[in-house]
């Protein structure tokens, strides 16, 4: 049977989006060590974004947000067999988001929009960042979206209290300058158990039995 684990948003364990705005180069976006923290809404339309704007005369400008979640993984004492990354997607769904390791815990502040492990300013980041999930390709604005966790992310929930997790766009993983706004919408931990992020786990089968001769 599986069990389902809601992100709860405490002192110690939050969620929210990082972002920078209105950067006059891609790299002033993307490479930025501070950023700004959005974390006491329920929901945020950009939550996950590469963006390019037209700016006044020729130029354009350049956005980037990263989400970020940390799960309470402290009750998972054994290996799971599988595991669901759940996030509801929330009135923007044009990018393709990925799921990697995060390192910002206890709590979000401005230095952690580059708390990514493995994260390196100015390369592409595919081959350095701890990926927890495969990339989705096509993000639901009314549903749950379901990163299927894989084998380091089912090691981590079980050998941490915590696990934490980045969602960000493509173009930002791979150091991709965007041509348009590329923006994913999705509802955090203040929106309730109906929407809220959620790890969807099936313990492992490794049971323990009481009363049994063996």
């Amino acid at each position: 049977m599986a069990i389902t684990i809601y992100m709860n948003d405490t002192t110690f364990r939050e969620d929210g989006a990082i972002y920078t705005y209105l950067q006059t180069t891609w790299a002033g976006a993307r490479d930025a060590t501070t950023g700004t923290v959005t974390d006491t809404g329920g929901a945020n339309s950009t939550g996950i974004r590469d963006g390019r704007f037209p700016g006044r005369g020729a130029g354009y400008f350049y956005s980037v947000s990263r989400s970020f979640l940390q799960f309470d993984t402290s009750t998972i004492l054994t290996r799971p067999n599988s595991c669901q990354i759940g996030i509801y997607g929330y009135l923007n769904g044009v990018g393709r988001v990925n799921c990697v390791k995060a390192t910002a815990v206890p709590f979000l502040n401005a230095t952690d929009f580059d708390a990514i492990e493995g994260w390196v300013a100015g390369v592409d980041n595919s081959g350095n960042v701890t990926p927890y999930a495969a990339e989705i390709g096509s993000w639901n604005t009314s549903g749950y979206n379901y990163f299927q966790a894989n084998d380091t992310a089912l090691d981590d929930m079980t050998a941490n209290s915590t696990l934490e997790v980045c969602l960000l766009g493509r173009g930002d993983l791979r150091n991709i300058s965007p041509s348009s706004d590329l923006k994913n919408g999705l509802y955090f931990s203040e929106s309730g158990t109906i929407t809220g992020p959620k790890l969807v786990y099936v313990p492992s089968t490794d049971a323990v039995f009481f009363g049994a001769n063996f």
